[in-house]
């Protein structure tokens, strides 16, 4: 189980959208807009800039989804 973690702890966040491999944005059950619905794991929301993006990312928040890709957290 250690090396399995160990495992998880060094890979990055690996977002297809994030490279082209998927063109797409989702929304989750919390109402975050995230780049992709692969994006949307427990480990991505531990990870430090995964917490940065979706602090700005609530769409009760914003009058659109081009105001939130709009902030320095998306752009």
């Amino acid at each position: 189980m250690k090396i399995l973690m160990d495992e998880l702890i060094k890979n990055e966040i690996d977002a297809k959208c994030l490279d082209n491999r998927q063109q797409a944005f989702a929304l989750t059950t919390r109402g975050e807009l995230i780049p992709c619905c692969w994006a949307d794991t427990q480990w991505n929301r531990d990870h430090p800039t995964y917490q940065e993006l979706i602090k700005v990312s609530n769409i009760a928040d914003y009058d659109s989804i081009e105001e939130i890709l709009m902030t320095d957290e998306w752009i």
